[in-house]
């Protein structure tokens, strides 16, 4: 029996021993970020492809250490935030390309969230603590110049000149976004976009999909896609791709391998795509096949997003650092602390969980 193959978040390779009755186990998260690749499980065949032509920044995310280490993965779900927005709303507010700065942003929601009558907002977010919060704040965070480290990870610098400017933006922002926004999660601020109950948000790919099926949206058609916008630095998005990697416990890698080869080639990443999962290769982003179809009209922006984005800091201990910020982030939404104090809260716990 072939044994173990496993598709994991942001570079984690995982394997798992394949029950009797099975050729193949392939550990696939739950939700839509998923079902790309359920469904080519379901197309493999031994047909294989070899042209590992993907996008640079995929790659880039698949080498430990970051982008100049060897690869331990491949990449399968291209995954990075994008701003997105109610064109018709930007636009009569003088914005007809998008907002270029978070100024521009804070601006526009501001007026239409008063002009909303508490039915409409200009803004909406994931506020709820840990990872909800973070992967919102993270692309603010970076262009204001702020990072959670310094670059040769010697010391954390988050309470910094430059995030006490990217909490003020936040906390603008906040005040623009629906009531109760500190517990949002991503199916909160999905379904406000949706509805047509909030003009913008940075959010993730796999929600295009989403707003262009009538079946679950009232804005088909009408949301438009950008870079997240600047602060004092040129905006950057959050890169969290969908990764498939085999453990070194793997009874057979080479089949393991096999799949892994087949699923990323450019036929099976077109075919992903038609289905809504995030492309990874360059051939795909511009197949005109598809950039000419309405639905995939957001590829030059997440090709591009992708391009400049930015990854989460490779922290052996990262998901207790993202925990400890979300916790202080929240609690500065809600508005039990100041920003200043969440600034100086996440300083004192990620120094003390990294040690630095």
């Amino acid at each position: 029996m072939r044994k173990g193959l496993a598709a994991a978040l942001f570079a984690a390779a995982v394997m798992f021993t394949a029950p009797a009755w099975a050729d193949i186990t392939i550990a696939v998260p739950s939700g839509s970020e998923g079902d790309g690749l359920r469904a080519a499980a379901e197309d493999y065949s031994a047909e294989m492809g070899i042209n590992i032509e993907i996008l640079a920044k995929s790659l880039a995310v698949c080498r430990s250490p970051y982008n100049t280490g060897p690869f331990v993965c491949l990449p399968y779900v291209g995954n990075a935030q994008m701003f997105f927005y109610d064109a018709e709303q930007f636009t009569e507010k003088g914005l007809p390309g998008g907002p270029e700065t978070w100024d521009d942003v804070i601006t526009v929601a501001s007026e239409l969230t008063a002009e909303g009558g508490g039915r409409y907002y200009g803004y909406v977010f994931r506020g709820g603590q840990g990872n909800p919060v973070v992967a919102d704040f993270m692309p603010i965070f970076w262009s204001y110049g702020a990072d959670m480290f310094n670059e040769d990870r010697t010391a954390v610098t988050i309470d910094t000149a430059e995030g006490a400017a990217a909490m003020e933006t936040f906390m603008a922002l906040k005040e623009t976004a629906p009531r109760g926004v500190e517990s949002y999660q991503a199916d909160e601020v999905g379904r406000a976009l949706a509805a047509g109950t909030a003009a913008s948000s940075i959010s993730w790919p796999n929600w295009v999909a989403t707003f262009e099926d009538p079946s679950q949206s009232q804005m088909v058609g009408k949301i438009s896609y950008s870079a997240i916008p600047s602060g004092t630095h040129a905006g950057s998005s959050e890169i969290g791709h969908w990764t498939m990697g085999i453990m070194s416990a793997s009874q057979n890698k080479q089949e393991a391998f096999d799949f892994m080869v087949w699923a990323t080639s450019p036929e099976q990443i077109k075919i992903s795509a038609t289905r809504g999962n995030p492309p990874v290769r360059f051939s795909v982003f511009t197949d005109p096949e598809l950039t000419s179809q309405e639905q995939f009209r957001h590829f030059p922006t997440l090709m591009e997003a992708i391009t400049y984005s930015t990854p989460r800091p490779r922290h052996p201990k990262w998901p207790e650092i993202e925990n400890a910020f979300g916790i202080e982030l929240s609690k500065a939404v809600v508005g039990t602390i100041t920003p200043a104090e969440a600034l100086a809260n996440a300083q004192a716990a990620v120094e003390q969980i990294s040690g630095l």
